[in-house]
């Protein structure tokens, strides 16, 4: 697994930028930047000539559908063998059952009596994985803001969705198992375990969207939801956030150049 994907937000929109648009100068990587991040969607954006313009939303939007993309560096070679492929690509609800069956393998494992070497690897390539996909959903919810269109927000909630079962499956790992190679682990911790594992076993076997409705989640005793997270609710507004990140890189540019 890869762990140098830890990027700024700028970082991240200019590498998903030369994905559409190879060979740009650095002056024009910068320069689409501003653009895909400020400009009113009716926006032309100059790429290479008048036949590659785009408009500012439809630029997001691409930009946003890449980010949403999962990337294959996140498997191993036996998984990405058994998910199931769609013109050659890994879907992003193919990725969300993904993690759904790590989650259950993990907290199977982490839960038997004894935590081996490939257990504790197993735990740690996950949450570093949902760590690094966290990010990237983030930034996709601020990009579907900002275009403010029917599809863009459609994708929202289905962006919300998935991040909030994300945080949820990484909650569960962090508290429920341990890091610890070559460690024990008890009958209780076991016990505590389980509701856990046969909460996502369902999910996995639900369509995407489906949840247990809250007084199901109660029976089971289940106590991760993250559906209140402040920056999950439909008030918070993730593009400020974008523009933040994207005016501090024009100041620190800024000031280099002094």
């Amino acid at each position: 697994m890869k762990t140098d994907r830890f990027l700024t937000i700028p970082e991240l929109l200019i590498q998903k930028i030369n994905v559409l648009y190879p060979n740009l100068s650095e002056t024009d990587q910068n320069r689409i930047l501003i653009e895909a991040v400020l400009g009113a969607n009716q926006r032309l954006v100059k790429i290479y000539s008048e036949t590659t313009d785009i408009h500012a939303a439809d630029l997001r939007f691409k930009l946003a559908g890449l980010l949403e993309k999962p990337s294959l560096d996140d498997m191993s070679l036996e998984d990405a063998k058994n998910a199931r492929f769609s013109n050659g690509e890994i879907s992003p609800v193919d990725e969300y059952f993904h993690w759904l069956n790590k989650t259950t393998e993990v907290l199977k494992c982490l839960n038997d009596g004894f935590i081996t070497k490939e257990d504790a690897a197993l735990r740690e390539n996950l949450l570093d994985t949902l760590n690094f996909r966290e990010n990237d959903l983030i930034l996709c919810l601020g990009l579907y803001e900002k275009n403010n269109t029917a599809p863009a927000m459609e994708r929202w909630r289905f962006v919300r969705y998935k991040l909030q079962k994300l945080r949820e499956m990484r909650t569960s790992i962090k508290f429920l198992t341990h890091r610890e190679e070559e460690t024990r682990t008890t009958r209780s911790e076991y016990d505590t375990a389980v509701p856990y594992y046969q909460y996502f076993k369902k999910l996995s076997q639900a369509e995407f969207g489906q949840d247990l409705s809250k007084e199901a989640k109660e029976r089971y005793g289940i106590r991760i939801g993250h559906e209140n997270d402040q920056d999950l609710s439909e008030d918070y507004d993730h593009y400020a956030d974008i523009v933040d990140a994207l005016l501090d890189r024009l100041t620190s540019v800024k000031e280099e150049q002094k």
